[in-house]
């Protein structure tokens, strides 16, 4: 709750020693006004510390030279005590990996506060909200986080969480689940080789250990696909190549899904 004051000056036949703005309450008189010093010359301007709210002030500029002060117009101002708005927080849907980690994402806007903290809190569907784990996101605008391996068979509820000096604001609670089909997979009968990585035009994905056809998908942190190819192998082996061209930069995965096997690997768009 600071005013910050803006004025202008220039000089005569004397030179100005001293530039600033006084300001008091518009009930007072001008012997009890608050002197603040300026900076600048031409353009001047000075801040005040907090002042009070629903008080009606009045402040004026001032040039001193050695003859004394010369004064600007008198302009009232007043400090309104304002509603708190929180912050704007979306949680969207978790991407569950082969390992049994979920990776979170969502967004964080800020209104009146500032934001102090991001986060996402995760818990089982049948326990409460005080029981949840609280995991640090990284990121500003859109946050993600990504989780310790969790318990199989277990459907879970997240939400995103953006921290103001007044609390938290949460975004909506979603559910996901961890199933046992993703252990059970056979992820190490392939052998994965994507490079470059980090990429910016094109990667290239090498699959070795890999029988009949395969289907390769790029997936972005939504868990949203955004291309995918059918392959066949050869020899036991498959080689393809992306074109990362329009691709936004970011942290994307290939997902690979093979005969009784599927495997992901995280990609990083430059």
């Amino acid at each position: 709750k600071k005013a910050t004051f803006t004025g202008t000056t220039a000089q005569n036949t004397e030179q100005i020693i001293a530039r600033g703005f006084e300001y008091k309450k518009e009930a007072d008189a001008w012997s009890t006004a608050v002197d603040l010093t300026a900076t600048g010359s031409a353009n001047i301007t000075a801040t005040t510390p907090t002042l009070e709210e629903d008080i009606e002030y009045v402040v004026r500029a001032y040039a001193e030279t050695n003859s004394g002060k010369t004064y600007g117009d008198e302009l009232d101002f007043e400090i309104v005590s304002g509603e708190i708005i929180p912050p704007v927080v979306t949680t969207d849907e978790a991407v569950v990996n082969d390992d049994a980690t979920v990776v979170f994402t969502g967004t964080t806007t800020e209104n009146t506060e500032a934001i102090t903290a991001r986060g996402f809190e995760y818990k089982k569907e049948t326990e409460s909200w005080s029981s949840a784990e609280d995991i640090v996101a990284t990121g500003t605008t859109t946050i993600t986080a990504t989780t310790p391996v969790l318990v199989e068979d277990q459907r879970y509820m997240v939400r995103a969480y953006a921290e103001t000096a007044s609390g938290k604001t949460y975004g909506e609670e979603l559910d996901f689940e961890i199933t046992s089909s993703l252990s059970s997979i056979d992820i190490n009968s392939l052998d994965i080789t994507l490079y470059p990585n980090p990429a910016t035009n094109t990667t290239t994905i090498n699959i070795k250990g890999v029988d009949g056809k395969v289907i390769i998908s790029i997936i972005d942190i939504q868990g949203r696909t955004i291309t995918s190819v059918d392959k066949n192998s050869s020899e036991n082996e498959i080689k393809h190549s992306f074109d990362l061209e329009g691709l936004a930069k970011g942290v994307y995965y290939i997902r690979v899904d093979a005969k009784n096997s599927i495997k992901t690997q995280k990609l990083i768009a430059q």
